[in-house]
């Protein structure tokens, strides 16, 4: 009896409030960040007005927003089932599968944003993102290069074609595009750290050197271009600048396997072989193989 009266006083109070008070009241809260309550809402404007591409759409944008990407996607996806040619709700919905690493279903979505809306940079290049991720990299620089026609100052979409070049190993073109990325926004710190590593892929480290360099300046934060100028160190045989890099990589990610492991070749090289146990034992839990790896390289250079 407690329940029926429940539910009869809460279908009342729905009713009392019409549906477009409450589609606005979801949007206030949404353009708050008050993500929980606008997707009640919405839930509550879909149960009093019907199926909505709309209010299916802000579903899925409050679970994106909150960082639910496998809630946000049936709800994109109902909001596209109702009205395929919005290529907003494509976009988003490419940008949740995208975000769970599942490319192969966001190159479908991003796809679709092209077909509805061809001048989408944006989609443009996360099509081609999902595409390089596929390892489809002729379509990817076919998807970047629309971007690039849409824009030729798209500084990002030029530095994804050098990326999926150099990851062909087509190293002058991959230099040709970063260099042009950069000259279109030269505080990329992105375009710098890639354009070191097609130089490197050509074993120009002198060159590969200035572009990491400059790429820590712009990002001092980012642990994979620490570590990547230590290997250009390492590679130059400048072991004492390989070491600080290294460690720096290390204190930013202290579970950087990669880095932990030539930290431990340096200390080799260096003849510091306690040093050199240490990132053993420091790899040993996290990855048996490279520490195994590591060991073999310590004990022939007479580590006990």
């Amino acid at each position: 009896m407690l329940a029926a009266f429940i539910v009869a006083i809460s279908f009342t109070n729905v009713n009392a409030q019409t549906a477009a008070q409450i589609f606005a009241s979801g949007q206030d809260n949404l353009k708050n960040e008050r993500y929980d309550a606008a997707i009640a809402d919405f839930r509550k404007y879909i149960a009093v007005a019907g199926e909505d591409s709309g209010a299916y759409f802000n579903i899925g944008l409050s679970y994106y927003l909150l960082n639910r990407y496998s809630d946000a996607i049936p709800a994109f996806q109902r909001s596209a089932r109702i009205k395929p040619d919005n290529a907003k709700t494509h976009r988003y919905l490419g940008a949740s599968y995208y975000e769970r690493a599942e490319y192969a279903s966001a190159a479908i979505s991003y796809r679709n944003c092209t077909n509805y809306d061809p001048k989408n940079e944006d989609c443009w290049v996360f099509l081609g993102n999902s595409l390089d991720y596929e390892k489809k990299y002729n379509e990817a620089i076919a998807a970047y290069m629309k971007a690039v026609d849409l824009n030729p100052k798209n500084h990002l979409a030029h530095a994804e074609i050098g990326v999926a070049h150099q990851r062909q190993k087509n190293y002058p073109a991959a230099i040709e595009s970063l260099k042009k990325s950069i000259e279109i926004k030269s505080d990329y710190a992105f375009s710098h750290s890639n354009l070191g590593s097609a130089y490197y892929g050509q074993k120009n480290y002198t060159l590969a050197l200035a572009s990491y360099k400059r790429a820590v300046e712009l990002d001092p934060n980012n642990s994979e271009n620490l570590k990547e100028l230590g290997d250009t160190y390492f590679a130059l045989k400048q072991w004492i600048m390989a070491e600080q890099n290294f460690i720096k990589a290390i204190a930013l990610n202290p579970k950087y396997q990669s880095a932990i492991y030539e930290l431990g070749r340096t200390y080799i090289m260096l003849r510091r072989l306690p040093s050199a146990k240490a990132q053993y034992n420091a790899l040993l839990p996290i990855n048996e193989k490279l520490a195994a790896d590591l060991w073999a390289k310590y004990a022939a250079a007479g580590g006990k």
